[in-house]
């Protein structure tokens, strides 16, 4: 950095005048605010960056190459069975979006330490060597400066030297030449004054790493809703297969009577028609079900941060179930939002930031009044080079210093100002906004619930109720007193009320991990932590 020219700068007789002022600027490591790193807090940072390590399979190498280790289905589920908990747990240890949101967690976290460090005091030292007229020689100077600043605003200044640069940021220099050092405290009045204004840095960027953090957590509990939902979508795909499966077993023993009454003549051309019709049908139907099992399979695959490959032939997952024990309260749900929601919590920070913004441009539009005190030593030697006394001039020497600076109108801090509060004022209406919103669709998601057993009761007693009416009917068909038209058209009831019952199970499965996703519970009920 390099420094003013000192006032009354020596110039050499034969006019010319060269000077060279090195500056170097060097920033400590102390800080004078209180902070949560240090020796155990990097510690603690690094138990973080191992433990994020781990979580995710990533090895770096002595090159600095960060690789992930490649974990395959098969591994995951080596005797073909993928239970529901590991399956969340994995989606957690391995899925990308995951570590990329812990990432982003730990870069945000940096902010408070940048904002921190302009409290950290600052050495400079500066050099010069200039022509001395008197003596012929060069002369050459220098000095050292330390600053600080303080969380009221005020900023600390000691130099010491032979070569000084006073005249910084003032356009007056009123100490002497003379001095060897020198101690200056400036204090804002009004403008820049306070805690709360000088801190805002800090605070903004605290709800930085705040938000951050909520946004990875909203990032990993949608992950997680949309791999509880992927997984029980691969049960209702399984299932669904194994109800078509069934269609078709049915179907083909339709056909099998069918064409066995056809040769003894009691059945027409056309019902064996019709039955070979149904079983082609009923094969259409299991090869698009094995697609969308096929699908739902790789999609899990995807969400669990496997690597893509083949689908092991006849993997299963935990069948659906509904569980029983879980109480719709949609009341009791929306105060458990309030708390872990993490929607609430960036909605509440940006009512903070804009907050803080608001009162740094209220203080803005004050004026500037700076309080500035001065101390320093001189050796100052008369003009014959002693006092009056004989003795050197050796004295002390201090100042005072007043600014005040008032813009003529303030009209664009004023507008910063009306503006920020108007922000604040928004920022208020959208987290309100918010909560209404989470309020609707906790209600709504809580109904759905309810609809859904209500449906798959309904469900179920159908698909009971139509597969005694199966058997039945293919019973009086052997006696020959039912069509094969009715007896297919049963069957065909039957699947249908089966597929229904399945429906509405993967229904209230999806709708029960949506609304742990919007109450903020899908971690705890599954023994999560992230």
């Amino acid at each position: 950095m390099i420094s003013q020219t000192p006032q009354a700068f020596p110039r050499s007789r034969r006019g010319w005048n060269q000077w060279l002022c090195l500056g170097v600027c060097a920033v400590s490591s102390a800080c004078s605010l209180p902070s949560d790193h240090g020796p155990a807090g990097d510690a603690n940072v690094a138990g973080d960056h191992k433990h994020a390590a781990a979580a995710n399979d990533v090895a770096v190498d002595a090159a600095g190459n960060v690789t992930t280790v490649a974990v395959t289905i098969e591994s995951l589920a080596p005797d073909k069975h993928l239970p529901f908990k590991p399956c969340l747990e994995q989606a957690l240890k391995h899925n990308l979006k995951a570590a990329i949101a812990r990432m982003a967690t730990q870069v945000s976290a940096q902010e408070e330490q940048v904002a921190s460090a302009a409290f950290d005091p600052v050495i400079r030292f500066n050099g010069i060597t200039y022509p001395d007229i008197g003596t012929g020689w060069d002369s050459r100077g220098g000095n050292a400066m330390v600053k600080k600043k303080f969380i009221t605003g005020a900023e600390l200044r000691a130099e010491a030297g032979t070569a000084f640069s006073n005249n910084n940021d003032r356009g007056l220099d009123y100490m002497p030449r003379g001095t060897e050092h020198v101690v200056r405290l400036t204090q804002p009045l009004l403008r820049g004054a306070g805690i709360g204004v000088n801190r805002a840095p800090i605070d903004l960027a605290r709800i930085i790493t705040s938000s951050s953090s909520a946004t990875a957590r909203a990032e990993v509990m949608e992950m997680l809703r949309a791999t509880e939902s992927a997984y029980w979508t691969v049960g209702w795909a399984k299932e669904s297969l194994r109800v078509q499966n069934e269609s078709l077993g049915r179907s083909q023993r339709i056909l099998a009577d069918v064409q066995e009454k056809h040769r003894l003549g009691a059945a027409t051309k056309i019902d064996q028609l019709e039955a070979d019709a149904a079983v082609a049908a009923a094969r259409e139907q299991v090869e698009r079900a094995s697609q969308r099992y096929s699908d739902a399979v790789s999609n899990l695959i995807y969400l669990l941060g496997l690597v893509p490959g083949s689908i092991p032939e006849g993997m299963t997952v935990d069948h659906l179930k509904v569980p029983e024990n879980r109480i719709s309260n949609p009341e009791g749900s929306y105060q458990q939002a309030l708390r872990l929601n993490p929607q609430e919590v960036l909605l509440a920070n940006e009512v903070e930031r804009r907050s803080i913004e608001s009162r740094v441009a209220r203080n803005a539009v004050l004026p500037a009044v700076n309080l500035e005190v001065s101390n320093g030593s001189s050796g100052l030697i008369g003009f014959d080079g002693q006092t009056s006394s004989g003795k050197p001039n050796e004295s002390s020497n201090w100042s005072a210093m007043l600014q005040v600076s008032i813009p003529w109108t303030s009209r664009a801090e004023r507008a910063q100002a009306e503006q920020a509060r108007l922000q604040l004022e928004r920022s208020e209406l959208a987290r309100e906004d918010g909560r209404r919103q989470l309020r609707r669709d906790i209600f709504e998601t809580a109904r759905e619930i309810e609809s859904g057993r209500r449906q798959l009761d309904a469900a179920t007693e159908g698909e009971r109720v139509n597969r005694a009416k199966w058997e039945e009917q293919m019973h009086r068909q052997q006696e020959g007193i039912v069509s094969v038209r009715d007896l297919r058209e049963a069957e065909a009831e039957l699947q249908q009320a089966s597929l229904r019952a399945l429906t509405a199970q993967l229904g209230v499965l999806v709708a029960d991990a949506r609304l742990a996703r919007l109450d903020g519970s899908i971690l705890q009920r599954n023994d999560l932590t992230f």
